[in-house]
């Protein structure tokens, strides 16, 4: 999804707000990244505190990244017509004001509505501003500078919006780890407020169209996908309700249903994209750039990592209270070196070591894959019923050498497909799939790891037993385990477990925990075997990073 690329004329500004703005552009990505990453280790806290459970919230965090995705070429289109700067503004502003409601929210609809769907849509311009405005106000001899910033600013939110979100949601609860937004609101416009404003005066209303269908269709499926442990995949396991109307009224889960209306949405928007360039109209993809090998290669890659970085992280997130028994903050310190040597390295091969001067940027990029794929082998051979966190430090700090390897070459791979004046629409393009891939990353390996945790916990339960159960029976079991083992900390699962009975206590203490670390391994190894092939997409990409004027018309 693209806007068409922009005619606009480069806009000037002086050396000293460039260094502002710059700043300035950099927190935007840092604060939208912060803002993400806040939310998986302060889970078990957000589910207890808005009475709700770890699949709605869990799709609150899909939702979040989908709308970012889906408007960002109607955002890109309004930036044209009315200037970048009021649409930036104004999107800090809504950020500033979602945030706010979702702190006050008072239970998981207004949270979804407000941090998802408001906040999506405000951190719209956040997320596609930043890479078009580095490319306005700073020349190509800046250009890997400008890159690197602006990767290691999301990079860098990740890693410390999970820490100090953890941190400060474990001393004063979860409403306080999004406070530290609102100080970044406040000093990106100060650091933006003297950017000229200049517009094209072009637009095209439609573009609304195609965003709405596209987030419609998307939302649908993976908000479905993230439901499907809690409701059931086919057979329902509890109802859903909005108000007093049950849906589906017969004996169906709610998940099938919205993954027709998901699937029937994206065929009404592949209707209107053919429509819309039979009547001449603009769409919201260009294929000339979506056409050529090199710029689909990169986009699976980039996607398919993207996807399976958020999904382990995230799964980690639920993982280790569950079985560990720690605490949001003791969680986030335990993930910290993948993120923080991802953030190192990607530093020291683009700035230091500058590895693209001395090895094939696809060797390097491959390289990355094959070392991220070792990490996540190695946290499947270490996770059991009785791990210390500590174990884990060494595969995750290679998983996050491969990721930052990853990361230093991938878009840039990517992007050589772009001739010039084509640097915004594959930016329009590249941006908006990576947070399509982590959305896709976090609703399926995350509903994966809860509903086969579930699913284990209830059947071994029962079969150490020797009891017959009722469907039903079974239903509610995986219902009530599952939001005692991945939302409740290791005092309220004591507190728990000490109502039932001594057989079942006994029966079930070892269960829990055996189920987890199973439903984590299956995991893990879909992430494998997704991580194999993006590097089966990687050797379709060039092995030098050929300069966007000497690519031929064919690529």
């Amino acid at each position: 999804m693209t806007a068409p690329s922009s005619a606009l004329p480069p806009e000037s500004a002086t050396s000293s707000s460039n260094r502002g703005l710059g700043f300035g552009l950099c927190l935007a990505l840092y604060l939208v990244a912060f803002n993400i990453s806040v939310i998986p280790p302060i889970m078990p806290l957000l589910v207890k505190g808005l009475d709700s459970s770890v699949g709605y919230v869990q799709g609150a965090l899909v939702l979040i990244s989908l709308v970012t995705a889906a408007f960002t070429p109607t955002s890109e289109n309004l930036g044209r017509h009315y200037g970048r700067k009021p649409v930036f503004i104004g999107g800090l502003i809504l950020f500033l004001c979602a945030t706010a409601a979702a702190i006050a929210s008072p239970n998981i609809s207004v949270f979804v509505l407000t941090y998802s769907l408001v906040g999506g849509l405000a951190a719209t311009p956040l997320v596609s501003t930043p890479w078009a405005w580095m490319e306005r106000f700073y020349g190509d001899s800046a250009e890997k500078n400008a890159f690197l910033s602006l990767t290691l600013s999301g990079v860098f939110g990740s890693l410390s919006g999970s820490l100090i979100g953890g941190a400060l949601a474990s001393q004063f609860g979860w409403r306080a780890a999004f406070l530290p937004e609102f100080l970044l609101v406040v000093v990106i416009l100060l650091l933006v407020r003297r950017t000229p404003k200049s517009s094209s005066g072009e637009i095209t209303p439609t573009l609304w169209v195609g965003g709405c269908l596209s987030f419609a269709g998307l939302a649908l499926i993976l908000f479905g996908t993230s439901l499907g442990s809690e409701y059931g995949w086919w057979r329902p396991k509890q109802v859903f309700t909005l108000g007093e109307w049950v849906i589906p009224p017969f004996s169906l889960s709610i998940v099938p249903p919205l993954l027709a209306a998901g699937l029937i949405f994206l065929g009404l928007y592949v209707y209107w994209q053919q429509w819309q360039r039979q009547r001449g109209q603009a769409s919201l993809f260009r294929v000339g750039l979506l056409q050529r090998r090199t710029f689909q290669m990169g986009l699976a890659t980039s996607t398919l990592h993207a996807g399976v970085s958020a999904g382990l992280q995230f799964n980690l997130f639920q993982f280790l209270p569950a079985v560990a028994g720690s605490n949001p903050l003791q969680t986030a310190l335990t993930v910290i070196p993948y993120p923080l040597t991802n953030l190192v390295v990607l530093i020291l091969s683009i700035k230091v070591l500058k590895l693209e001067d001395k090895f094939p940027s696809r060797w390097i990029l491959q390289t990355g894959l094959v070392l991220f794929a070792a990490g996540i082998f190695g946290v499947a051979q270490l996770i059991d019923a009785d791990m210390g966190t500590l174990r884990l430090v060494p595969v995750l700090m290679i998983m996050g050498v491969g990721s930052g390897l990853v990361l230093s070459q991938v878009a840039r791979l990517t992007y050589t497909a772009a001739r010039p004046g084509e640097r915004s629409e594959a930016s329009g393009v590249y941006r908006p799939s990576q947070n399509l891939g982590q959305s896709l990353g976090r609703a399926v390996l995350g509903s994966l790891l809860i509903a086969i945790a579930s699913i284990k916990i209830v059947d071994q339960t029962i079969t150490q037993l020797g009891g017959v159960v009722t469907a039903l029976q079974r239903q509610e079991a995986i219902t009530t385990l599952e939001q005692v083992f991945f939302t409740f900390d290791r005092a309220e699962r004591q507190d728990f477990f000490q109502q039932l009975s001594p057989k079942v206590q006994e029966a079930l203490g070892q269960v829990g925990t055996d189920a987890a670390v199973s439903a984590m391994g299956i995991t893990l190894q879909v992430a494998f075997v997704l991580t194999l092939i993006a590097l089966g997409f990687a050797s379709q990409l060039p092995k030098y990073r050929t300069p966007p004027e000497k690519m031929s018309a064919s690529q």
